[in-house]
């Protein structure tokens, strides 16, 4: 039995490229995701922009809307030169990309007839 996506943003992703490349995408996400945090905390505030505004640009598309809307006053934060990420907002990011992975893994790893 194949997992259907979890939200709408991923189901026209599906409707589109077919449940298949979906899950691929749902998964170079997730690793993206696991990677851009542990970047996150080395990097200097220009990195951080850049890696806030792309994970920002890819939960938008795998539909994680609440995620997205923290990258957002993120970014913000960063672009306005107010301070850097320090570990308290690394560590709410940690949170939230906690639960954004524990709602799209089920349908990353499942098989699908489709290929």
């Amino acid at each position: 039995m194949s997992v259907p996506p979890p939200n709408s943003a991923l189901q026209e992703l599906a409707d589109l490229l077919g449940e298949g490349d979906t899950r691929d995408l749902v998964r170079a996400y997730l690793k993206e995701l696991a990677g851009s945090l542990r970047l996150l905390a080395t990097a200097s505030p220009e990195e951080q922009t850049r890696i806030v505004h792309g994970l920002k640009t890819s939960s938008r598309h795998m539909g994680a809307e609440t995620l997205a809307r923290s990258l957002t006053s993120l970014e913000t934060r960063l672009n306005l030169r107010l301070k850097p990420l320090d570990q308290e907002a690394l560590g709410q990011l940690a949170r939230e990309f906690d639960r954004v992975t524990a709602s799209l893994r089920p349908f990353a790893t499942a098989t699908t007839d489709e290929r």
